[in-house]
């Protein structure tokens, strides 16, 4: 039978299905990690690519992109694996900002991978910052700038929370107001300086322990002197700021009283009352007077401190500044001025009373004993009163006499120097030379009747004084003793041996208010505080020219202004200002300036342990002053 016409057949289909494209990116892992600067992060960067179904993606290609200062990725671009992620290395920066790495695929979202760093503390460095270094500042005050280190790492980064130490190596004698501080976010860590009482150069050190490091910080401390004195071959000036004391010039028997026998070409540190020649005590004086190998001072109490080859002291000398006990074998003494000799000294009592002591074989003590006697280191026998003022209101001691003026309530008697002593250059004033054991008056020249009370002053061997206003010719200078060198002023050619046992009236018509009588010259200033010098000029101690001695007052060669002078041995010094008619220092900063002979650094302006044999003629700006 045959079919319907309808065939029957069987058959089957088969298809392989494929991802799509990427689709989706996913961070499988090395997200926040932490790093030091500089260094591979410890685990990979790993992204997950699939299809929009979630079929993973094989040989999608990955590109990795560090972010602004975020380091490098290794590879820049990888292809997924079977797995579907794809990985990279990442080496962070150098700074310690929050860095990122950019994992990206062709039309899709990107990956944002982000990592933390620290500084390199393994690698640090410190430096002082500009402007704490270098300042200037007077002594013992705090400067103004604050002083500064930055702590940070071999790549800059700052070292947050280090401990930095301030006061390592110090000169000088200063202090900081925090020993040690931290440093803050920026890796910076201050302090503040307040200068110690040493002048000139001085330095200090801060330090980091953790990394052995230092910095080192240096100023100059300056200081601003009221007042100077000077011995024979040394010079001490008064710190208007705080009394402190400078010495410098010749040490050989401890003259600048800083503990130490060597000299000093300028102000470094003050005289001390103890061993510690940094940070003091230091002394305090009110007024300084000076002699050949010593000098002594009156503190503000009024108490005597001396130093040096003192008066009936050890012979190698007292090297810092020691107290002395005035009496009169009895009772103590509050002395109100010094007058030094070069073996005896002269006081006056707060009551204005005379005595003195020390070496008195040719009367210099002036006790009116015959034959003259010495008397015991700080046993004060008062000067006689026969014939002469109970009380003084003036006094000055010469190298082996003393001069001085009475006080009789401005009467005329008050204004006629008395003198005492060696007498062999008739720088008694008295016209003879023997030797004088009692305050004698001198005589009256021609012309003068009365000179001022306050301008008595006694050299080497002779003594000066002015007119006072009450006289003939107010203001003219008249001196008597010693004229070798021309140190009288009068005007005759030197010879070599010459003397006046009366007063010479000094040439050149010139008027005066201060006059100051050295070993060989002297010098005297104007109302206006013009100086003029005269004698003994072979160092230019006159102040204008090395030159033969001069005996007419000649013009010091400087358009400085000075308001008061002191003179050493062979050379001088002064304090700028306008001069006054008050007795003793000026509280009043001023500026030292010295002319003559260096050879032990008396003139205070060089920097090297000796002064020089070169004499300096010229008045020169003594160093360590503003």
């Amino acid at each position: 039978m045959l079919s319907s016409g309808f065939v029957s057949d069987s058959s089957s289909f088969t298809a392989t299905a494929t991802t799509g494209p990427a689709g989706v990116i996913t961070l499988v892992s090395g997200n926040n990690q932490s790093a030091i600067v500089g260094a591979a992060l410890a685990l990979p960067l790993v992204v997950h690519v699939t299809d929009t179904y979630g079929n993973v993606s094989v040989g999608a290609k990955v590109t990795w992109t560090a972010g602004n200062l975020s380091g490098s990725v290794n590879p820049p671009v990888d292809s997924t694996g079977a797995d579907g992620n794809a990985s990279a290395t990442w080496t962070v920066g150098n700074t310690t900002a929050i860095q990122t790495v950019t994992a990206s695929v062709t039309g899709l979202a990107p990956i944002v991978f982000t990592a933390t760093t620290a500084a390199d503390t393994a690698h640090v460095t410190m430096t002082a910052l500009a402007g704490g270094t270098g300042q200037t500042g007077a002594v013992s005050s705090t400067l103004p700038a604050n002083l500064q280190v930055r702590v940070v790492d071999r790549f800059g980064n700052p070292i947050v929370g280090d401990v930095v130490t301030w006061n390592g190596a110090v000169t000088g004698g200063g202090t900081v107001s925090a020993p040690t501080s931290t440093t803050d976010a920026t890796g910076t860590a201050a302090t503040t300086w307040t200068l110690g009482s040493r002048a000139g150069a001085q330095t200090l050190q801060a330090t980091e322990a953790g990394h052995s490091l230092v910095a080192n910080f240096a100023a100059t401390a300056t200081v601003q002197f009221s007042d100077v004195e000077s011995g024979n071959f040394q010079t001490c000036g008064v710190a208007s700021a705080n009394n402190h004391v400078y010495c410098w010039g010749l040490n050989d028997a401890g003259q600048l009283g800083k503990s130490g026998v060597a000299n000093a070409a300028m102000p470094t540190i003050p005289v001390v009352t103890g061993s510690d020649t940094l940070n003091g005590p230091f002394l305090q004086s009110r007024q300084v007077f000076g002699s050949r190998g010593y000098m002594c001072a009156l503190t503000i109490a009024r108490q005597m401190y001396c130093w040096g080859a003192v008066i009936g002291q050890a012979s190698t000398g007292v090297l810092i500044a020691t107290f002395q006990n005035i009496t009169d074998g009895t009772a103590t003494i509050t002395p109100s001025l010094l007058a030094n000799g070069q073996e005896h000294q002269c006081i006056l009592t707060l009551a204005g009373q005379g005595a003195c002591t020390g070496f008195g074989l040719q009367g210099q003590t002036g006790a009116g004993v015959t034959p003259p006697v010495s008397t015991a280191a700080n046993t004060y026998a008062l000067t006689s009163t026969v014939g002469a003022p109970s009380y003084w209101s003036n006094m000055s001691a010469g190298q082996s006499f003393t001069c001085g003026m009475g006080r009789y309530n401005n009467s005329l008697a008050s204004q006629i120097p008395y003198c005492w002593g060696f007498n062999g250059s008739g720088q008694l004033g008295n016209g003879a030379f023997a030797n004088g054991v009692a305050p004698t008056a001198i005589t009256m020249p021609a012309g003068a009747t009365a000179y001022d009370s306050g301008t008595v002053t006694a050299g080497g061997q002779h003594a000066c004084a002015i007119e006072a206003n009450t006289s003939t010719t107010p203001g003219a200078a008249w001196c008597w003793g010693s004229n070798g060198f021309g140190q009288l002023g009068t005007g005759t050619a030197v010879t070599g041996v010459e003397r006046d046992s009366i007063p010479q009236k000094v040439a050149g018509g010139l008027s005066f208010v201060k006059i100051f009588a050295g070993q060989y010259h002297t010098c005297a200033l104007t109302a206006a505080g013009a100086a003029y010098c005269w004698g003994r000029n072979d160092f230019g101690q006159l102040g204008n020219a090395v030159s033969a001695a001069v005996p007419t007052p000649t013009l010091v060669g400087t358009g400085v202004t000075f308001r008061s002078l002191s003179m050493g041995e062979l050379y001088t010094c002064g304090v700028t200002g306008i001069p006054n008619a008050v007795i003793g220092p000026s509280q009043s900063p001023g500026t030292i300036y010295c002319w003559g002979d260096n050879l032990f650094g008396q003139l205070g302006i060089s920097a090297t342990a000796s002064g020089g044999d070169s004499p300096t003629p010229t008045p020169t700006k003594v160093l360590g002053q503003p």
